[in-house]
């Protein structure tokens, strides 16, 4: 019997790790697959995949820490020393990565609070871009310019966030400066038809052109035109000039055309 004793805490240790080459790329295994079917079942219904993208990374280190208990148990560790252990183990790291938990909290609060989503076009500090990642520590975003803008969760709520995506449609406005002796109602009629039916331009509500107010050079017009969140890009780029063109051809001089 003390021999049988002694041979198997000897392998115990190999067993350890025999588990723990399977267990691990196990863990790991399961833990893609899962997210995988959970990204597409997210697709099919049209559920929050920001959430579900999130939720799975944490089932990942779920699992990962699961296997690591097992791992303990079988190479003979009982459970109140892992139990222990873990609590230690949780001081310590709590102590030496505050700022990593911080992150991880505020990933949290953002996916629950919905601050933005994946694919909402927000504009954070003085970035702007499309969220194309949010994780437990980091939130990253496609710019216009192609280059990629990672932010730790924490710094993400200390400075303002605007979320371009929420609302169902977004305004654009254009102004430019005309001279005294402009036909002011000749040339809000021209501008008003010049970004009627202009691709992306919402019909409704209907683009709105007035007298915003008058400076030392002239009468300066406002273009106000709405769009839905997708077309932002494409109106800010037709809108001026197709205001700018239409005002030189009707025989106005127009002074710069600003859009904001």
């Amino acid at each position: 019997m003390a021999l049988d004793l002694d041979f198997l805490n000897a392998v115990r240790p190999l067993v350890a790790l025999a588990v723990a080459l399977v267990a691990f790329p196990a863990a790991h295994w399961l833990a893609m697959r899962v997210k995988k079917a959970a990204m597409v079942s997210a697709a099919r219904t049209g559920a929050d995949t920001t959430l579900v993208r999130f939720l799975a990374e944490a089932a990942r280190f779920g699992l990962l820490a699961g296997a690591a208990v097992l791992l303990l148990l079988l190479a003979g560790v009982s459970p109140a020393s892992i139990a222990g252990g873990l609590v230690a183990v949780a001081i310590a790291v709590g102590l030496a990565l505050q700022a990593t938990l911080a992150n991880v909290a505020a990933g949290i609060l953002i996916v629950v609070q919905r601050i933005y989503r994946l694919g909402h076009f927000v504009q954070i500090g003085t970035h702007r871009g499309r969220v194309a990642v949010v994780s437990l520590f980091t939130t990253e975003i496609e710019t216009l310019t192609g280059t990629s803008v990672t932010f730790a969760n924490g710094e993400v709520l200390k400075q303002p966030v605007i979320n371009f995506s929420t609302q169902p449609r977004r305004r654009f406005d254009v102004e430019v400066v005309l001279d005294w002796q402009t036909d002011t109602e000749a040339a809000l009629r021209v501008a008003r038809e010049a970004v009627a039916g202009l691709p992306g331009v919402l019909a409704e509500p209907a683009p709105l052109v007035e007298v915003a107010r008058l400076t030392a050079a002239g009468p300066q017009l406002a273009v106000r035109v709405y769009c839905v969140p997708g077309d932002i890009a494409l109106v800010s780029g037709a809108v001026p000039g197709a205001v700018h063109r239409a005002l030189l051809a009707a025989g106005f001089a127009p002074g710069a055309v600003e859009g904001a």
